[in-house]
């Protein structure tokens, strides 16, 4: 129940959106083998429901259970290669690109294919998704109006739709590599 926007502040105070998080996923279990602070900050943006436990539990568990800490590490390792390779995808890219790919992850993420496309059930404002890519909000309103003119994009309410052809055209592109 719920989604959470995980944050990071620079040290000028400016705030990146790291990703989000939904119903059943997991928080701060980056933090949970550290003593150090912790480096990123949630929000909620909906009404949640958080579970938590004591660093001190878990270790207990994985004791009993040492299966429950494969699965951790594997959790942890899928976490790990989704960061670098959201990392990768932006790095040297032009705010199109980065945009672009960002729609592509929102669709795998959040999507609900329609008659019209793959309507993205999330309610983002442009200022988020510059955040979430490093961009200013006036570059990713520009790149979307280029976006909605060629018939890629378009906006259903408070949510955004993504053409089936679009999608399907960088499934086929990404399955050939």
């Amino acid at each position: 129940m719920g989604r959470l926007k995980l944050l990071q502040n620079s040290a000028e105070g400016k705030e990146t959106i790291v990703t989000f998080i939904g119903p059943g996923e997991v928080v701060g279990e980056t933090n949970l083998f550290r003593k150090q602070q912790q480096m990123f900050s949630a929000l909620a943006i909906e009404d949640v429901r958080l579970c938590g436990f004591r660093r001190e539990d878990l270790e207990k568990i994985i004791e009993m259970n040492p299966q429950f800490a494969v699965k951790i590490i594997c959790h942890l390792s899928q976490k790990l290669n989704t960061v670098m390779q959201q990392i990768s995808d932006y790095k040297g890219t032009s705010v199109k690109e980065r945009v672009l790919k960002l729609f592509l992850r929102l669709t795998n993420e959040y999507g609900v294919l329609t008659n019209d496309g793959v309507l993205i059930r999330m309610h983002i404002t442009q200022q988020e998704l510059g955040d979430m890519i490093g961009a200013s909000r006036v570059m990713v309103a520009q790149v979307m109006k280029e976006l909605r003119d060629v018939g890629i994009l378009n906006q259903k309410g408070k949510y955004y739709m993504i053409k089936t052809d679009f999608c399907m055209k960088h499934a086929m592109e990404s399955a050939s590599k």
